[in-house]
């Protein structure tokens, strides 16, 4: 008995018969599932945004605000010196020309140090250091330790920055509002720049409030008004005028800035006077001060006669260390 079989064209077309009547079955399962699923509305649309949103802080994002703040607090600050001195003593020249100078002085002060502490970058520490101190040695040097991400052995007190990727002699901490690494070069810089910020923001905290209590006088409940979410009220109601809103706005951010940068030069007069940086200062490590407090000053600022004219103009100094080679300190029985 003899089977029937199928012409081999037969058996193609076959194929491509029933591989099409799937796709138009799946075709129009697909088109009536779409029909009836309703389009998403508005607060869904934005309910499903803000999930697969990603809030975290990149660390590009962190630098950048720090910058864009401290930029925006001095241009601000300038420019509305200049308006408030016209407003409040624009008849006595004298006077306008002396506040002039200050704020010039405080903007150049601050402008000046924020560069010095931005723009300083031999703080870096690279193969050529060790070649410098240590030639022709393969192995890690005594009191050395070899950094994993940067692939290059670094002295005593150097640490990795993963906000610069790179290692930063004598690392004391990474400042957002400069973007850069505070260490043994630019730390001169950033105290100025401090010390110049406390001054700048305490002179323009009182022009504002000088302004301000023409209309709202400093009283009891007065003072309330000085608060930004009152103001903000105030402002709505018709009590306040947007200029007054804007100004005890800016005088939170400036007496924040004041007290802020009050601590910041405290405590880093504080660390350099005892020879720690703030990671020393946290594991308590005051091994590597000097014996005297000017000489800690010296290893910073260089020779004491040359700092107060730091705070005109900041130039290159002589400082006692390197930023390599480091005495350390014998501990005494009992401390």
């Amino acid at each position: 008995m003899e089977t029937c079989k199928l012409p081999v064209q037969s058996s193609e077309h076959l194929f491509r018969l029933i591989r099409d009547l799937f796709s138009v079955y799946r075709c129009n399962s697909v088109a009536m599932e779409l029909r009836e699923r309703k389009p998403p509305t508005l607060k869904e649309k934005f309910s499903d945004h803000y999930k697969n949103r990603d809030f975290t802080v990149k660390k590009t994002q962190i630098n950048t605000i720090g910058v864009a703040f401290f930029w925006g607090m001095w241009i601000s600050i300038f420019i509305e010196g200049h308006i408030l001195t016209f407003q409040l003593y624009g008849d006595n020249w004298i006077k306008t020309g002396v506040i002039f100078v200050l704020i010039w002085f405080s903007a150049w002060q601050s402008f000046i140090n924020w560069f010095g502490t931005y723009l300083v970058d031999v703080s870096k520490v690279d193969a050529a250091v060790k070649e410098k101190h240590h030639p022709g040695i393969l192995e890690t040097p005594a009191g050395w330790y070899n950094c994993p991400n940067c692939q290059v052995d670094v002295p005593p007190r150097s640490f990795h920055c993963k906000y610069c990727n790179k290692c930063v002699l004598k690392r004391d901490h990474h400042c957002f509002f400069t973007n850069s690494c505070i260490g043994f070069y630019n730390e001169r810089f950033f105290i100025i720049m401090c010390i110049s910020l406390i001054w700048c923001n305490a002179f323009a905290s009182f022009l504002q409030v000088t302004y301000l209590n023409q209309t709202i006088p400093l009283s009891l409940f007065g003072i309330l008004n000085y608060f930004a979410p009152v103001a903000f009220f105030q402002m709505l109601f018709g009590n306040m005028t947007f200029f007054q809103f804007f100004l005890t706005l800016h005088l939170f951010f400036t007496v924040g800035c004041f007290f802020s940068a009050i601590f910041f030069t405290y405590y880093h007069l504080f660390l350099i006077c005892y020879g720690m940086t703030s990671f020393e200062s946290t594991k308590k490590m005051n091994i590597y001060s000097h014996d005297t407090v000017l000489d800690n000053l010296r290893s910073v600022f260089g020779a004491l006669r040359w700092i107060p004219l730091q705070f005109i103009f900041p130039f290159r100094v002589d400082q006692i260390d390197d930023g390599v080679n480091w005495n350390i300190r014998k501990r005494v029985k009992g401390n």
